[in-house]
C-alpha cells in the first residue's frame, strides 16, 4: 500500500510538472478564492442562523414567561377554589360532628357541593369525603346529579394518605384522560388537634392551557407543562410533545438555571426548546419551535448569496486568467533568450517589458551576459595565463627537492661523524617532508602508518622515556585507502594535549582493522583526558564543516572526512578526566579496484 501511494504521488508530481506556470497559478488562485468564498458564506449562514435562533429564543422566552405568569395565577385560583367548602361554616360544623347525618344536613351538603361545582366551567368532577360520617359526595360533568356513597375506612380513599402527608395538605397529580389536566386533592383538618375532617378531589380540564397555548397545529410553537419532577401534564400538540417522548427532553434541562434553551429532535424533526421554571419551582414550562421555520428565511438568503457568489467566482476566474497570462508573457520571452545564452550566444539582450520585478530581472540578465562576454573576451584568458605563471613561480620557489637534498646532505655528514641518532632523525624528517609534499591526498594505511612511525620516532627523541606507543594494524586493512595525515593528526593531538602540558608518562595506542564492511581506526592515550564540558565543546566543533579549521587538527580532519565521504564517515571522541582519550574513525569501504577511495562527486 505505501509503495502504491508513493507511485501515485510521483505520477501526480510528474503531471503537475507538465502543467504550465500560468495554469498552476490560475488553479491555485481559483482554489483560494473558492475556499474564501465558501468560508465566508458558511460563516455568514451559521452566524445568521445563530442570531435568529438567539432572537427567537429570547422572544419566545418572554412570551413563555407571560404564559407562565397566567398559569401561576390560574393555579393559585384553583388552590383557593379547593378551600371554598372549608370556609363554609355550617358545612365545616357538619364535618366536625360525629353524629349520623340528618336529611336537612345531607340536602345542605348537596346544595353546597352543587354550587361550588357550577361556580367554574373547567371542573370535570368534584368529590367530597366526610371522614367522620364515612360518606362520599360526588358530582361530574358526565352526571350532573349528586351521588353519595359510603366507605369503610380512609384507606379506601386512594389519594388520602399522600395528600395528608403533603405540604399544606395539598397534592396534585397529572391526569391521562382526554381533556383532563390534573386532580387537586386537599385535606380539611381541625386546627386545634390537626385531626382530618374532610377530603376533596377536584379534577380540572385543560381548557385554560389550550387557550393559553394558542395555535397547536405543530408548525408554530408548542406549549408544554411539566411539574418539578418532570412529570408530563400538558402539551399543546400531542404529536410533537407527549408523555412518551418527554424523557428525550428532560436530560437537556439544566436544573441550576430557571430558564434556558436547547435543540432536541422529536418525531424526526429538530426543535428549538425554550424552558422556564415557575417562581415556586413547582412547574416547568416548555415552548417548542420547529427549527425549519427559523431556517426558512435564512435559506432564501443563502440561495441568493450562493448565486451571486457563483457569478462573482466565474467572473473572477476569467479576470485572474487574463491577468496572470499577461504578467507571465515577459517571463516566457526571458526564458527564450536564456536558452539562446545557454547555447553560447552572449550577445543576446532582453527588453521584455512587464512589471517592475520582470524589468529588474531582465536588466540583471543583460548585465550578467554582458559581464560574462567581457570576461571571456578580455579578462579570462589573460588572467588564466597570469595565474599559471604565478603558480609556476611559486612552485619553483618552494620546490621541496631543495630542502630534501639538503636534509640528505646533513644525513651524510652525520654518518661520517658517527651520529646515528641524528642521521635517523634527519631521515625520518626527510621522509615526513616527502610524504607531505609528494604523496597523493589518499594513501594506503601502511603508508600512513610509516609516516606516523617517523613522526613518533622524532617525538620519542624529544620526550625520551615519557612517550611510549603501540601500533596494531590488521594485515587485511593495509591496502585500504585513507586521507593523508589523518592518523598522524590524531597522534599529534594526543601528544599535544596529553603530554606537552604534563610531566607524566603517556602511552599511545594506534589500532586499525576492518569490521562490518567498514574500516575502523582508533587512537587511544592515557593522558589527562577532558571534563564533560570540554568534551562536549570539542564534539560540537567536529560536527560541522567549518570554514576556519585552524583551531585544532581534529576540526580540520572532521571537515575533510565530511567532504570526502559525503557524511558517511563517522568521527567519535570519548574522554574521561584523569583516565584518557579515545578517538575513533569509521570509514566506509567500497568494493572494486580502488578500495575505499571516495567518489569525486564528494
Amino acid at each position: 500500500m505505501p509503495h502504491y501511494a508513493g507511485i501515485c504521488i510521483r505520477k501526480l508530481k510528474k503531471r503537475l510538472g507538465e502543467i504550465s506556470l500560468a495554469n498552476q497559478l490560475v488553479f491555485a488562485v481559483t482554489m483560494m478564492m473558492f475556499c474564501v468564498i465558501t468560508a465566508v458564506i458558511g460563516f455568514t449562514y451559521n452566524r445568521t442562523i445563530r442570531i435568529i435562533t438567539q432572537q427567537q429564543a429570547a422572544s419566545n422566552l418572554e412570551i413563555l414567561n407571560l404564559k407562565k405568569s397566567n398559569f401561576e395565577n390560574y393555579f393559585s385560583q384553583l388552590q383557593d377554589y379547593s378551600m371554598l367548602l372549608r370556609y363554609n361554616e355550617r358545612l365545616f360544623n357538619i364535618a366536625t360532628s360525629e353524629k349520623p347525618l340528618e336529611y336537612t344536613e345531607t340536602t345542605y351538603i348537596n346544595a353546597a357541593l352543587r354550587d361550588t361545582f357550577y361556580s367554574r366551567n373547567d371542573i370535570v368532577s368534584y368529590k367530597l369525603y366526610l371522614l367522620n360520617s364515612k360518606t362520599c359526595y360526588s358530582i361530574s360533568k358526565s352526571d350532573f346529579n349528586i351521588r353519595n356513597s359510603s366507605f369503610e375506612s380512609i384507606k379506601d380513599i386512594p389519594l388520602f394518605q399522600v395528600t395528608n402527608t403533603a405540604k399544606n395538605y395539598l397534592y396534585y397529580r397529572p391526569e391521562t384522560g382526554h381533556g383532563k389536566l390534573m386532580t387537586i386533592c386537599r385535606v380539611f383538618i381541625n386546627i386545634i388537634n390537626h385531626r382530618p375532617l374532610a377530603f376533596v378531589e377536584i379534577t380540572v380540564d385543560d381548557s385554560f392551557l389550550k387557550k393559553l397555548s394558542g395555535d397547536s397545529s405543530g408548525m408554530a410553537s408548542v406549549l408544554g407543562v411539566l411539574d418539578q419532577d418532570n412529570q408530563f401534564y400538558f402539551s399543546g400538540n400531542d404529536d410533537v410533545l407527549n408523555r412518551d417522548n418527554t424523557a428525550e427532553i428532560t436530560p437537556n434541562l439544566d436544573t441550576r438555571e430557571r430558564d434556558g434553551n436547547f435543540s432536541v429532535k422529536l418525531s424526526s424533526q429538530e426543535y428549538l426548546t425554550v424552558y422556564s421554571d415557575s417562581e415556586d419551582g413547582r412547574w416547568r414550562f416548555l415552548s417548542l419551535i420547529p427549527e425549519a421555520l427559523l431556517e426558512k428565511t435564512v435559506v432564501e438568503t443563502r440561495n441568493l448569496s450562493l448565486l451571486l457568489a457563483v457569478i462573482a467566482f466565474l467572473v473572477s476566474v476569467g479576470l485572474i486568467f487574463a491577468m496572470i497570462r499577461g504578467q507571465l508573457r515577459p517571463l516566457q520571452v526571458l526564458a527564450k533568450q536564456m536558452k539562446s545564452v545557454g547555447k553560447g550566444n552572449f550577445k543576446t539582450r532582453v527588453d521584455s517589458g512587464g512589471n517592475a520585478e520582470v524589468n529588474n530581472l531582465s536588466r540583471q540578465f543583460n548585465l550578467m551576459t554582458e559581464h560574462i562576454d567581457e570576461l571571456i573576451q578580455k579578462n579570462y584568458i589573460s588572467e588564466l595565463n597570469e595565474k599559471t605563471a604565478r603558480l609556476k613561480a611559486l612552485e619553483a620557489q618552494i620546490n621541496p627537492h631543495f630542502l630534501y637534498n639538503t636534509l640528505q646532505a646533513i644525513s651524510t655528514e652525520a654518518v661520517l661523524s658517527g651520529q646515528n641518532t641524528i642521521r635517523q632523525m634527519v631521515e625520518a624528517l626527510a621522509s615526513m617532508l616527502r610524504y607531505s609534499v609528494l604523496e597523493k591526498d589518499m594513501v594506503p594505511i601502511k603508508t600512513e602508518i610509516k609516516h606516523v612511525q617517523d613522526y613518533l620516532f622524532l617525538q620519542t627523541a624529544r620526550f625520551e622515556d615519557r612517550l611510549f606507543y603501540r601500533i596494531e594494524v590488521d594485515p587485511e586493512s593495509e591496502t585500504s585507502m585513507i586521507p593523508k595525515i589523518s592518523i598522524q593528526v590524531l597522534v599529534e593531538n594526543s601528544i599535544k594535549h596529553g603530554l606537552e602540558n604534563s610531566i607524566g608518562q603517556i602511552c599511545i595506542a594506534v589500532k586499525a582493522g576492518i569490521a562490518n564492511g567498514a574500516l575502523h581506526i582508533s587512537v587511544t592515550d592515557n593522558g589527562r583526558g577532558m571534563t564533560p564540558e570540554k568534551l562536549e565543546e570539542v564534539r560540537q566543533m567536529t560536527k560541522f564543516d567549518r570554514a576556519d579549521t585552524s583551531e585544532i587538527g581534529l576540526t580540520n580532519l572532521a571537515s575533510r572526512l565530511n567532504i570526502l565521504y559525503g557524511g558517511q564517515a563517522s568521527f567519535a571522541i570519548n574522554s574521561e578526566l584523569g583516565i584518557g582519550t579515545t578517538v575513533e574513525l569509521t570509514i566506509p569501504l567500497k568494493e572494486g579496484a580502488e578500495g575505499n577511495v571516495p567518489s569525486l562527486d564528494h
